[in-house]
């Protein structure tokens, strides 16, 4: 497994554990505890997303742009499998 295909992994794993936390806290909204693991869960996915798309570029297009603008054309696109 390659670097990129590990922290894609990585944030797979961190963006799974948030949602569970989420569909948690819909049955129990006033679970405390909950709402801290959901916070923490929260914190780590958007580390995971930080870490992946400064070394791989942007997933989404919200996540394109800005100040260290996206060259679209000097990376592989996501859906080219062969390229990533």
């Amino acid at each position: 497994m390659t670097d990129k295909q590990s922290a894609l992994r990585r944030l797979q794993q961190a963006d799974f554990v948030l949602l569970e936390a989420g569909l948690y806290l819909n049955g129990y909204p006033t679970c405390m505890e909950a709402l801290a693991y959901f916070e923490e869960a929260k914190q780590a996915a958007d580390a995971a997303r930080c870490a992946y798309q400064k070394n791989w570029g942007p997933l989404t297009l919200s996540a394109a742009g800005g100040e260290d603008c996206f060259d679209w054309n000097k990376s592989p696109l996501p859906w080219e499998w062969e390229a990533n």
